[in-house]
């Protein structure tokens, strides 16, 4: 990304004052505990590193078209669906669809001219419906090889012909507790000797408190196997790192060598 880029995408991206909050959530949990604190919060630290690639990733991978419609799936309060929204012309339609109703108010509430629809197991749209689908932080969040199965296929089943899905979600280096991030810490006896569907730990660091998560563990393995069998093809694999010139607030640990994300691209 040119420099002009990355000095847009900080502004949008700076961090706006959080209400404190100290609590532990796993994967599975309601996530009406934290939907105001999602809405409030910014991407930056190593969360930067999930968001800085997208907009040369669709440029590469999108269909040239003047207007395309885009999916955020999982969406939760929208930050993912309004940055889709900046970083494409204007010409283009985003909707974003996700499970919880109180992350979804949210969504509205900071975008109220923005689309956000509740779905269940099926995406409220027909067949090939979409030129794009992104997909942020959600694979993580699912329990078994089966419903990342299920997940995919859905999406894949609303994508046009030539529509790329770009996913992105955490590496197994996240929680290698000898790892050391900018924002997030893995630090915990849980996280030892890890197998795939098990519950990993990993917290936000804030400066108004720490949110700590648990994620479903599945490798790049597992994952490229769940592509396949909903009928994906594998374009590209993205393993976003941290550089040392980059003019940010914050320092970077061991991003700039280990990768704690990786970014999927795969076409229907």
């Amino acid at each position: 990304m040119g420099e002009s880029s990355s000095g847009v995408f900080m502004m949008r991206y700076i961090l706006t004052s959080l209400i404190a909050l100290s609590a532990t959530l796993s994967a599975h949990e309601d996530y009406s505990k934290i939907a105001t604190l999602y809405a409030q919060n910014q991407a930056s630290g190593t969360d930067y590193l999930a968001f800085r690639d997208i907009p040369d990733i669709i440029a590469h991978c999108a269909p040239k078209r003047n207007k395309l419609s885009v999916l955020d799936y999982g969406c939760g309060a929208g930050l993912s669906t309004r940055f889709i929204k900046q970083v494409l012309p204007s010409p283009t339609q985003v909707v974003g669809v996700d499970l919880s109703t109180d992350m979804l108010q949210q969504a509205m509430k900071a975008d109220p001219q923005g689309k956000y629809l509740k779905m269940e197991k099926v995406i409220p749209f027909p067949d090939s419906s979409f030129d794009l689908v992104y997909c942020n932080f959600v694979l993580f969040e699912i329990p078994s090889h089966a419903e990342i199965i299920h997940m995919l296929s859905e999406i894949r089943r609303t994508m046009k012909d030539d529509a790329p899905l770009i996913a992105t979600t955490g590496t197994p280096e996240m929680y290698n507790r000898k790892n050391h991030w900018a924002s997030l810490d893995a630090n915990f006896p849980e996280n030892d000797h890890l197998k795939s569907g098990d519950i990993a730990k990993v917290t936000l660091l804030l400066p108004e408190g720490n949110i700590t998560f648990g994620d479903y563990y599945w490798t790049e393995q597992d994952y490229r196997e769940c592509f396949e069998a909903a009928g994906f093809t594998h374009l590209a694999t993205y393993y976003p790192l941290g550089q040392k010139n980059e003019n940010l607030s914050w320092q970077w640990k061991d991003e700039t060598t280990v990768a704690p994300y990786v970014i999927f691209v795969a076409s229907r």
